[in-house]
């Protein structure tokens, strides 16, 4: 059986607080150095995506599209890419790929109106 602590309640409730404003300068630290990272990627021309700002900054890709300040400012940087291109770009720019062409990726073969590829075998 555990005896309360001498000072009851008080301590409990301090540390609670004490933890809490922990938590809150962390997600704080995290969302700046997120929106850090986003800045960086726009400034850079490198490509912006949840996965590489989360890389940037060290912090989980769930924090990306959870945090809703950090969600936005890597939307609006991936709209600015697309309508601006990425300015400063070390890298080609990569062809946009449209969701059909998705579908038709090289791990699912051809559509069903395109009959066999050239040069494909037929099954006996």
């Amino acid at each position: 059986m555990r005896i309360p602590a001498a000072s009851g309640g008080n301590d409990r409730n301090a540390r609670i607080e004490r933890l809490r404003i922990s938590r809150a300068k962390d997600s704080e630290d995290k969302t700046r150095r997120a929106l850090d990272a986003v800045d960086g990627l726009l400034r850079s021309g490198r490509r912006i995506t949840v996965a590489q700002v989360a890389r940037e900054a060290s912090v989980s890709t769930w924090f990306v599209c959870n945090q809703p300040q950090v969600h936005q400012a890597v939307q609006e940087g991936i709209t600015a890419q697309r309508t601006r291109g990425r300015q400063n770009s070390h890298t080609p720019e990569a062809p946009q790929v449209s969701p059909a062409r998705v579908a038709d990726g090289p791990c699912t073969g051809p559509r069903r109106d395109q009959g066999p590829q050239e040069g494909a075998r037929s099954a006996p």
